[in-house]
């Protein structure tokens, strides 16, 4: 990215990555009935990471399950906690396109739902 001059880089996360989220879904819910979606957050786990190591912008957004329908309200949490289990597309698109130019997630994870 620095050598293309590639000032931020806005990613797709998961609900349950760095912990996020509370300690009902993390322990019981996905262990137990969820279970392939455990490789997905250890895989994000990775990813967040290695945007911690660098030193690019980063903003990466922790989602729950994406469904179809219009732009709602957002609940936005630093640690996935008081979050709704579920955004619409609509909703993840406009969050996403706002960080883009945006400095208020700058180097961190937000969890974002309706």
């Amino acid at each position: 990215m620095m050598n293309q001059g590639v000032p931020r880089i806005v990613c797709m996360s998961n609900v349950g990555a760095g912990g996020s989220g509370t300690w009902f879904a993390n322990r019981i819910v996905l262990p137990l009935f969820i279970r392939w979606l455990l490789p997905i957050i250890e895989d994000k786990d990775r990813m967040e990471a290695a945007l911690r190591a660098s030193s690019v912008e980063w903003v990466s957004v922790r989602l729950p399950n994406i469904v179809e329908g219009p732009e709602k309200p957002l609940r936005i949490s630093n640690d996935g906690r008081g979050i709704g289990l579920s955004i619409t597309a609509s909703s993840t698109a406009r969050f996403l396109l706002q960080q883009v130019s945006s400095p208020e997630w700058i180097r961190s994870a937000p969890s974002i739902s309706n």
